[in-house]
């Protein structure tokens, strides 16, 4: 659920900024666009390690990659996830005071 907030505000924020096209052919992956923002300098360099760390150990979890995923992996991708909605959230807060 974390993930499907995370790139619904994602989205958000790159619609706002100008990053996400209306009338491409095809919905760009969350990764592309978050890297897309944080080129344009919306969003830190950091971000993206953060990002790639979520999405795997999120990967893990949802698809079952290992047999068990210990409950410390399981709050750390819940702990990275909200920084990152968070971070998001600031910048969307920032763009609609300009």
């Amino acid at each position: 659920m974390l993930s499907a907030i995370l790139e619904k505000e994602v989205r958000i924020l790159s619609a706002s900024v100008g990053v996400l096209v209306q009338n491409y052919p095809t919905i760009l992956p969350i990764k592309k666009l978050f890297l897309s923002l944080i080129e344009k300098g919306y969003l830190p360099k950091h971000a993206a390690e953060s990002l790639n760390l979520f999405w795997e150990l999120r990967n893990q979890i949802v698809h079952g990659h290992t047999p068990a995923v210990p409950e410390r992996d399981i709050l750390r991708v819940l702990d990275i996830g909200i920084s990152l909605l968070r971070m998001i959230r600031i910048m969307l807060f920032e763009t609609n005071k300009r």
